[in-house]
């Protein structure tokens, strides 16, 4: 009878036992995932947390950079602080009154700094700096008092913003003096202008180089010599002939014929010579400054009859 009881309960019993088996590792399982979700989304809600922080410390930052350094917001972007957030130094909480509105007015105009000037013989290169993005704009003239509000006045204008400007001024006068005042406006329109400067072009280089004579050739028939010959620059031409083989080209009685024209290719032709006569020559030219060469004498006789 024992027997038979224990058999007729030992299956049920057993599967019993199965099944909360499985049922408690299911449970188990379930509540192993539902543990790594949260901490997955713990991680989540903590690294958005630091996000926040440091824009709240950037932000923070922004405000007192305002407050210790006027301009500070105009030039790195306004923005909406809530002070709650911020640890206020000691004595610089009572002079913020509320948030940084971006609403806020720019009502401060650029400095003009560290102006320089570099000319040459017909240009000068005029350089300056302001203190935040600005246009450019030079006023200039030959003569002091150079009027801004004239649309006579000569200028150069650039609408580009920046804080380093460069205007060059061409096709100048060497040896002048040239007159000129500086304007650079910001975003908002406040605008600065310097005082009148002035600067003075380099004179023009001195000539001291007299032009050099090259490929002299000459031409004879029996009452004529066609002399021509080549110089380094433009330069005058002038021919000295004479029957005597110590000519003087400095002497007033030493016959010559020439030309002012300035050029580098030169030709002269001598006339009323005699014939089958041996003849000395030597050829000058000079240049727009009045240097001087004058070739070594040379001779060439004429043909017969």
């Amino acid at each position: 009878m024992t027997i038979h009881i224990i058999k007729r309960f030992a299956l049920p019993l057993i599967l019993a036992v199965l099944i909360l088996g499985v049922g408690t590792l299911a449970y188990a399982k379930e509540n192993g995932n539902q543990d790594k979700s949260d901490k997955k989304v713990q991680v989540e809600k903590n690294k958005a947390e630091r996000k926040q922080d440091k824009k709240e410390i950037k932000l923070c930052f922004r405000a007192f950079g305002h407050l210790i350094a006027p301009g500070f917001i105009k030039h790195h972007g306004e923005v909406d602080v809530d002070l709650s957030n911020c640890f206020i130094p000691f004595g610089i909480a009572k002079k913020f009154r509320g948030v940084a509105s971006s609403t806020t007015q720019d009502l401060i105009a650029p400095t003009i700094t560290d102006v320089k000037i570099v000319t040459t013989t017909n240009k000068a290169t005029i350089t300056w700096h302001t203190s935040e993005r600005a246009d450019t704009t030079l006023f200039w003239n030959t003569s002091a008092g150079v009027n801004v509000s004239s649309t006579s006045t000569p200028k150069i204008a650039n609408a580009t913003e920046t804080k380093d400007h460069k205007v060059v001024i061409p096709n100048l006068t060497a040896s002048t003096t040239y007159y000129f005042v500086l304007r650079s406006k910001d975003h908002s329109g406040n605008a600065t202008t310097s005082s009148e400067m002035s600067f003075t072009t380099k004179g023009a280089p001195v000539d001291t180089a007299a032009p050099t004579i090259s490929s002299i050739v000459i031409l004879t028939s029996s009452s004529t010599a066609t002399v021509g010959w080549h110089t380094s620059e433009n330069a005058t031409s002038k021919v000295y002939f004479g029957t005597l083989d110590a000519l003087n080209v400095n002497a007033t009685t030493t016959s010559f014929v020439e030309t002012n024209a300035l050029t580098e290719n030169h030709s002269l032709q001598v006339t009323s010579l005699a014939s089958s006569t041996p003849y000395f020559f030597a050829v000058e030219s000079k240049d727009a400054t009045g240097n001087r060469t004058v070739s070594p004498i040379f001779t060439a006789t004429t043909l017969g009859l």
